[in-house]
């Protein structure tokens, strides 16, 4: 799923952007905000926490391939630059 510019929250609560279908999930677990180039994810004080790359962080820096896993589900966060196909 292509993140937008700005804020992205993603959760299990009827208003994220991001929405997973987990229990072990906050309604508003965490967010990633981008420019379109630069990505950050910070957990948002959810019950469970955020592990990227296996690390629990409060907020992280994102690079391609970077493992994100919240409750029992994992995302892989991919950086597609936009160009001429």
């Amino acid at each position: 799923m292509p993140l937008r510019q700005g804020r992205n929250v993603i959760g299990r609560g009827s208003t994220a952007d991001v929405r997973i279908t987990d229990s072990g999930i906050s309604r508003e677990h965490a967010e990633v905000t981008t420019d379109g180039v630069l990505a950050t994810i910070t957990d948002l004080q959810s019950t469970n926490g955020t592990m990227v790359n296996g690390k629990r962080i409060s907020r992280a820096p994102l690079r391609h391939g970077d493992v994100i896993r919240i409750g029992r589900s994992v995302l892989v966060y991919r950086y597609e630059p936009e160009g001429p196909r």
